[in-house]
């Protein structure tokens, strides 16, 4: 079945802020993905995340850091600037497994990171596709893309959480599919794709 996500509030002048960062201050500097206009620094003594996006058009980025429970912690959007940098403070929350994703168009770069005692660290990186859902009357198009070969399912669930339909792509790269939801009564349905990269879950009204 498929879990609720929250969006969790934290105090803006203890969490994040725009910064101006020195050099003394950085002690690990990650280029996401090989892609140079996306880094991830760590000062690990502030046990502070800092990102610096270069070069962002009007499609812009969109940042989430979320907790092991996939709770989102802080969101932001940031379109039509030459650079942005942020700064989050992770010293308020607990200790444990954290993930920051940046998401441009249909492409996330999901970076974890580990916050301890002793400070930040950061761990494995990834990029994954968000899948595109287009709907029109009770005609439902799903596009995905994962970045190795395996299945893919798409499950249909009711507001309430029943399962109304299931369907698994075996082999697959792509899924380029059109579903047809007459049959379903008016309402509003949850969307699940499990990929090989991770679960996306889209809310759509029939």
């Amino acid at each position: 079945m498929f879990k609720a996500i929250k969006t969790i509030t934290l105090s803006a002048s203890l969490f994040a802020f725009s910064f101006t960062a020195n050099a003394t201050e950085i002690r690990t500097e990650n280029p996401l993905q090989g892609n140079p206009n996306i880094s991830v620094m760590v000062n690990s003594e502030a046990k502070a995340l800092d990102v610096r996006l270069q070069h962002i058009n009007r499609e812009g980025y969109t940042l989430k850091l979320k907790d092991e429970q996939g709770n989102i912690l802080a969101q932001e959007t940031v379109k039509n600037q030459p650079s942005y940098a942020k700064r989050y403070r992770l010293n308020a929350l607990q200790a444990g497994i954290y993930e920051l994703t940046i998401q441009k168009s249909l492409e996330t770069v999901v970076q974890k990171v580990a916050l301890t005692t002793e400070g930040v660290q950061l761990l494995e990186s990834k990029k994954i596709f968000t899948p595109v859902l287009y709907k029109k009357a009770k005609v439902l198009d799903i596009n995905a893309l994962q970045t190795k070969q395996g299945d893919m399912t798409v499950t249909i669930f009711s507001n309430e959480g029943r399962k109304m339909f299931s369907e698994t792509h075996p082999n697959a790269v792509t899924l380029n599919k059109r579903y047809n939801l007459d049959k379903l009564p008016s309402g509003v349905y949850i969307v699940e794709i499990v990929t090989q990269d991770e679960t996306h879950y889209d809310t759509i009204e029939l």
